[in-house]
């Protein structure tokens, strides 16, 4: 089986992280997109089919191994999801604004988006990025945690967060050199 290189493979953080942190780190699986109705998955070892097993169960959707080399993957895994040990890949992003706010930045950097457009709608926030200059869906927050995800990101980028009526502008650098990605810029 020849390896997938990961080096000039763009991986989908909205499938990538679909697969809990600690099932891809433990099992060397990192999520790419969806070929041909079917979850590309670059493994380590792709013959583990009780590691398939369990992404297919988190996913929703069959799984195809693809072989990739143990050390690039490790590094596209720790790009992804962080350091095990940190709060970003225990968080919760489901529960947690912070997390989620923070798992939208680097899934931004992954995919190097431009912009990313925060619109509020009825039912909470959903949440677009401008990549290669078209604007593309990727989540949607629940309505409950708008408030604390529009405060998370007012306060990173210096703006008053008891404001809520009259427009503000400003922007932050969000350090991504953890991910190999430089830093991202957020206007």
């Amino acid at each position: 089986m020849d390896e997938v290189d990961l080096k000039s493979i763009r991986i989908d953080p909205k499938w990538a992280f679909k697969i809990p942190p600690a099932i891809a780190l433990r099992r060397m699986a990192l999520a790419l997109g969806v070929i041909d109705g079917s979850l590309a998955v670059a493994m380590a070892d792709p013959a583990d089919a009780r590691a398939a097993e369990a992404i297919a169960a988190a996913c929703g959707m069959p799984v195809r191994p693809l072989a990739a080399d143990r050390q690039r993957l490790r590094e596209e895994l720790l790009r992804v999801y962080g350091d095990a040990r940190g709060s970003q890949a225990g968080a919760d992003s489901r529960s947690d604004p912070v997390a989620a706010v923070d798992r939208i930045l680097r899934a931004a950097a992954l995919r190097q988006a431009s912009d990313i457009h925060f619109c509020p709608v009825r039912d909470g926030l959903e949440v677009r990025m401008r990549i290669d200059g078209v604007i593309e869906p990727f989540c949607k927050l629940p309505a409950e945690m708008a408030p604390a995800a529009t405060s998370r990101i007012k306060v990173l980028a210096g703006l008053d967060i008891a404001e809520k009526r009259a427009p503000q502008d400003g922007g932050f650098a969000w350090d991504a050199a953890k991910l190999g990605a430089g830093n991202s810029a957020i206007d």
